[in-house]
């Protein structure tokens, strides 16, 4: 995955990079973990997580070998102003 991102960015000038990506279940209803089905577990960890990793790790070392750019990761606001959110476990776990 490293190498497809790094390919896909070469010859680029990446300065910034902003990690705002985000997938969530519930629609049309959301649902407690326990009701939550594996392929959308698997959707939400490769967006959320996965994506902003690998993208990241794609682009750092030419940041490095210039000496200058910028990441960014956009995480959530419910994992903060709502003290319980027990209908979007996942989602609120993985954008922290």
């Amino acid at each position: 995955m490293e190498a497809a991102v790094a390919g896909a960015t070469e010859g680029l000038d990446v300065g910034v990079v902003v990690n705002n990506a985000e997938a969530a279940y519930g629609h049309p209803y959301a649902k407690y973990f326990h009701e939550v089905d594996d392929e959308s577990i698997e959707c939400i960890l490769r967006v959320n997580v996965n994506a902003a990793v690998w993208v990241t790790k794609g682009v750092i070392d030419g940041m490095l070998k210039k000496k200058r750019g910028a990441i960014v990761n956009i995480g959530s606001g419910s994992t903060v102003f709502v003290s319980s959110f027990p209908l979007q476990t996942l989602y609120a776990s993985t954008k922290a």
